[in-house]
């Protein structure tokens, strides 16, 4: 369970946040602090810049926070039972080192009513991509309640 929220929580985008909402923040703070003593050369649209880079990196780092706590959720009282990749797509949204990584596109059969639920995990790394293979099975823990919300146990391989 730690190791599926440690590796959601390093998301890009926790990083991005953190950053966006440090520098926002600084320069807020700089400008609030200028506008109390009367020392402020910022005209005001510059604080309400640096305050939407606050509040956009804040909801950044809350938003990744959020992914982690489901996945783990997840992982600790979801259901758990077996699902196959059906594909390994490119997620061409994004490009980190000149390459679209890869994620599992999976399918499973709900116990309850033999629905078929199709579910995409987590981008991939170089390495972990060599390991999978279209048709592979792998371990799942999902919620019942909403079944496409899911998330792959960890690989012993």
């Amino acid at each position: 369970m730690i190791t599926v929220f440690l590796r959601r929580l390093s998301d890009f985008l926790f990083v991005i946040g953190a950053i966006v909402a440090g520098v926002g923040g600084f320069f807020l703070l700089i400008a609030v602090q200028g506008r109390r003593t009367g020392e402020s050369d910022l005209p005001w649209f510059m604080t309400l810049i640096a305050a939407l880079l606050t509040l956009g990196g804040v909801s950044m780092v809350g938003l990744a926070i959020w992914k982690a706590l489901r996945a783990a959720w997840l992982v600790g009282y979801g259901r758990v039972t077996d699902a196959v990749v059906i594909a390994i797509p490119s997620d061409e949204s994004v490009t980190i080192n000149d390459r679209h990584p890869r994620f599992l596109r999976y399918q499973f059969v709900l116990p309850a009513s033999n629905e078929k639920v199709k579910a995409d995990g987590p981008r991939l790394s170089r390495r972990e991509e060599a390991k999978w293979h279209i048709g592979d099975k792998l371990r799942i823990a999902y919620d019942p309640q909403d079944p496409r919300m899911s998330t792959p146990l960890p690989d012993p391989r």
